[in-house]
């Protein structure tokens, strides 16, 4: 049986975490012999509740991370206090096998990043402190650098993805229109594309290369399917432009929060929606990273303050869940107006 994640995979790397000698107030959280800081976990708290159009962004999608009564919403807290606790075992075995990471490597976590819909595109992200950018990024570069030093799991046999697709095809794709995407930053660089292409450029091969989402870069460019059940979560513009983009066929650039999309539409064969498929199959297993946190903290030594959610260990795995209703919650301050090269750089503390 597959055992769900203990933690947003999404934002597995975007947390804040350095590590002292000393702790002054009760920790949120301790992970064996680390603690990680009421203070710094409240401060990150501060950070995401602080970035107004955040806050809009989840909104839109129903999620209210700052609830009109105050405070931080609790289960949204849980699951970053749930992150931050994941990347201490992360961290850990980054540093046990002695692994490093370059300023290109953060660099390229940042950009991932920003334009991942995690944090609502680019615009959203650079609303963010800098120094909270920072360490969002070199977190993500240290998990990606320890996944790359994981062994892989094994492609899928051709017999699961047909199985797949004909057992589940008609409910990942109901319209039969299966979307890909070449997204970029620049008008200039949509019309390289669109001219690369209108050359008899292969749009799989120059999304792997162009594109800045790497996530559909690495499945041929392929994205997702009309009228399936994530459809709405696109933006309007990218979704009117698909529509509207007769199978076969690449849109013209269009331009959303992301940047600038080449949309081609195909029908939903086996062949065309390969790439897909291989990617939904990866997603319903478990990533070297994930399967090595959850060896590590269902044996770990795990505390959480009452107050920042419980502690919760099942069939599903370990995980934090949100705080009972009985227990208090203190409401985000206003993030600090410290200058970026003077904001605190941490969130746990290793006691000694």
């Amino acid at each position: 049986m597959k055992r769900q994640l203990p933690f947003a995979v999404a934002i597995i790397a975007a947390l804040a975490l350095v590590t002292s000698c000393s702790s002054v107030a009760p920790p949120a959280a301790s992970v064996n012999s680390t603690e990680i800081s009421r203070s710094e976990f409240q401060r990150d708290l501060d950070a995401l509740a602080g970035n107004k159009q955040l806050v809009k962004y989840y909104k839109g999608q129903g999620l209210e991370l700052v609830p009109s009564g105050g405070g931080f919403d609790s289960a949204s807290g849980a699951a970053w206090l749930s992150s931050i606790v994941s990347q201490v075992i992360v961290d850990k075995a980054f540093s046990d096998r002695d692994l490093k990471v370059t300023k290109a490597d953060v660099a390229a976590a940042k950009k991932e990043l920003a334009e991942s819909q995690t944090f609502g595109g680019p615009k959203v992200f650079a609303k963010f402190p800098k120094w909270f950018q920072t360490e969002l990024a070199e977190r993500q570069a240290r998990a990606s650098a320890l996944g790359a030093s994981l062994p892989k799991p094994e492609a899928p046999p051709e017999a699961e993805l047909r199985t797949l697709f004909d057992e589940q095809g008609a409910a990942f794709c109901p319209s039969g229109k299966i979307v890909g995407h070449v997204l970029v930053e620049t008008s200039e660089e949509a019309s390289a594309v669109k001219t690369a292409l209108a050359d008899g450029g292969d749009f799989a091969a120059i999304a792997k290369e162009k594109s800045i989402d790497k996530g559909s870069g690495a499945q041929d460019g392929l994205l997702t399917c009309i009228d399936s059940q994530d459809w709405g979560k696109y933006d309007q513009a990218f979704r009117d432009a698909a529509v509207a983009t007769e199978v076969g066929t690449i849109s013209e650039p269009v331009k959303t929060q992301f940047g600038y999309h080449l949309i081609t539409v195909k029908d939903f064969t086996f062949e065309n929606a390969r790439p897909f498929l291989e990617a939904v199959v990866a997603r319903q297993t478990e990533n070297p990273v994930s399967v090595l946190v959850n060896s590590k903290l269902d044996k770990a030594k795990l505390k959480v303050d009452p107050r920042f959610g419980r502690v919760v260990r099942d069939a599903k795995g370990t995980r934090i869940d949100p705080p009972k209703k009985s227990e208090t919650r203190r409401k985000p301050t206003t993030p600090s107006t410290t200058p970026d090269s003077k904001a605190p750089q941490g969130g746990t503390t290793q006691t000694t």
